[in-house]
């Protein structure tokens, strides 16, 4: 199903639960805590969900430093 089916990165294809194909962000994020501040002034708890954050919203965030962001 996911042949017929062009998603952009970093979306991949997935089946839902009556197999039909659709984009969606595909990470999975562990519970780590290590904290990053991103380009939307938000701090993230790890890197991976700032990605997945990134995904979803469909908006170009990126890592400024490590370490939560000050307020």
């Amino acid at each position: 199903p996911c042949g017929n089916l062009d998603c952009n990165e970093p979306e991949v294809c997935q089946l839902n639960e009556s197999r039909q194909a659709s984009c969606r962000c595909g990470e999975q994020c562990g519970l780590e805590f290590s904290p990053v501040c991103a380009s939307n002034g938000k701090t993230y708890s790890n890197e991976c969900s700032l990605r997945l954050e990134a995904c979803r919203s469909r908006l170009p965030l990126r890592k400024i430093y490590n370490g939560g962001c000050s307020t």
